[in-house]
């Protein structure tokens, strides 16, 4: 998407007698913030509450705004690469857009979160296009909330016909970097100083919020009138019809393992995950509250009391989420050796003093079961996009993204930030529990080191066991 028709895609994805936003064809509202700014060489960052949520960053060039969408937001701290989607590119008035889509692609209240001025760096410089197409370009932002010199590298597929959409967003280290730097947390408009709520609630709330209420409304009505009528049956004078049944999750259900691969590969048909190092969880909504079961089957739900936020973060009155309990370092990796300080806590209070010390988050990949539906026999890419549909973004929970066709490119950018794995999927495939199947493979990013026992410790509680080994290299 670096090179083709300025416009052309970005006017075909919308209805501008539905939305608000500039179509591009001539001048729309100004405002001084954005037009005294120096022309070609302007960016803007927007912050998007959509079917995703996420922000975008756009650096005007040639006439248009080229534009990147970026989950997580840009960050300040180099230790944080960003995931950054390569999108359709947006017309210059849409620097200066801020408000709510109402319906169709895009449909969610959008923030101008900032705006300022930028500049190709380095080699960047004398050919900005060059250097996009080649997948890496540098340039340097000067705003009001980041700023200093970003790399735009590309992860996705360096050959013809290949999806060059995915990239990461690196900040250098410099005088402007920040280390924990979340842009979220900064929830509020250059242009007119309010909340994402508030632009949401000034121009007759968030669409998709209203939605999700509104299922929620219909489902807490189900309840009262289960409970107000508990077993009442009509009287029949003839035989009823038979009708289907309806679904009900499963009360044991064993998760999908994976093979193991000794190298990455591209293929179509195929996502690729990273494997997150942590514990497998399969975790149940039901009645209004989360039960979690590993994958021995043992009940784990006193372990992690954190997991009873996420009845608030699930637009669903009943599902069934397969995912991985992770404990996350400094650098936003996660770690493993953290995780195991939670792993093995019997009492449910130490469990509820170390959540405040040693809190996890639940990665979320797989969506099984929903509201009486059983997604196991869909294809993973439906399962997928609906919990990505259901699942709400916030602390502790976070959506397992992917990348499409190209593993390869995707498994080198992750070997650099010291991360496990990752895990190709073909995209078609159906949920097979309990079963290790070549539809899902599992890669290892992690070099060997040979190293020799020196001893051990003993396991935790008088259990005779082993709790650790002492390693020399």
């Amino acid at each position: 998407m670096i090179a083709g028709m300025p416009l052309d895609e970005y006017r075909r994805k919308r209805d501008f007698t539905q939305t608000p936003e500039p179509s591009g064809d001539h001048p729309g509202e100004r405002w001084d913030g954005w037009t005294r700014l120096p022309a070609g060489n302007r960016f803007c960052v927007q912050m998007h509450r959509a079917t995703r949520f996420h922000f975008d960053v756009r650096l005007e060039h040639d006439g248009v705004l080229m534009s990147w969408a970026l989950p997580r937001g840009p960050s300040l701290d180099p230790k944080h690469k960003r995931l950054a989607v390569r999108t359709e590119d947006h017309p210059i008035d849409y620097g200066q857009f801020e408000g709510v889509i109402p319906s169709g692609y895009g449909m969610g209240t959008v923030m101008l979160w900032d705006v300022g001025t930028f500049e190709w760096t380095k080699e960047s410089a004398e050919d900005p296009m060059r250097q996009l197409t080649k997948g890496d370009a540098k340039f340097r932002l000067s705003g009001t909330k980041i700023a200093g010199e970003f790399a735009l590298v590309r992860i996705g597929g360096r050959r013809p016909g290949d999806d060059q959409n995915a990239w990461l967003m690196i900040k250098k280290r410099d005088d402007a970097a920040v280390e924990g730097f979340e842009a979220r947390a900064l929830d509020s408009s250059v242009r007119t100083g309010r909340s994402l709520d508030t632009i949401a609630a000034a121009d007759g709330g968030d669409p998709r919020q209203q939605r999700r209420a509104a299922r929620e409304r219909e489902a807490a009505e189900r309840r009262a009138r289960s409970q107000r009528h508990p077993g009442k049956q009509a009287v029949a004078l003839t035989p009823p019809l038979a009708a289907d049944p309806v679904p009900t999750i499963p009360s044991r259900t064993a998760p999908m393992l994976c093979m193991a691969a000794d190298k990455p590969f591209s293929r179509p048909g195929w996502l690729f995950e990273l494997k997150y190092d942590g514990v497998r969880a399969l975790l149940r909504l039901e009645d209004g509250k989360i039960t979690i079961t590993g994958r021995s089957g043992r009940d784990e739900t006193s372990r992690y009391p954190e997991a009873q936020a996420l009845v608030h973060q699930i637009d669903a009155t009943s599902a069934l989420i397969d995912a991985e309990i992770v404990a996350l370092d400094d650098a936003g990796r996660p770690s493993f050796e953290t995780l195991q300080r939670r792993i093995n806590v019997e009492n449910p209070g130490d469990a509820e003093r170390l959540r405040a010390t040693i809190p996890v988050t639940f990665a979320c990949f797989d969506v099984l079961h929903l509201d009486g539906r059983d997604l196991a026999h869909t294809a993973l890419r439906i399962r997928k996009k609906t919990l990505r549909d259901i699942l709400r973004d916030g602390p502790g929970v976070l959506y397992a993204d992917h990348v499409d066709d190209d593993g390869e490119s995707f498994f080198a950018a992750l070997t650099q930030t010291g991360v496990e794995g990752m895990v190709a999927k073909r995209a078609d495939s159906t949920y097979q529990p309990g079963r290790r199947s070549p539809d899902w493979v599992k890669i290892k990013a992690w070099q060997s080191q040979s190293c020799i026992i020196c001893g051990f410790t003993a396991g935790r509680a008088g259990r005779g066991t082993i709790g650790a080994l002492i390693l020399g290299y």
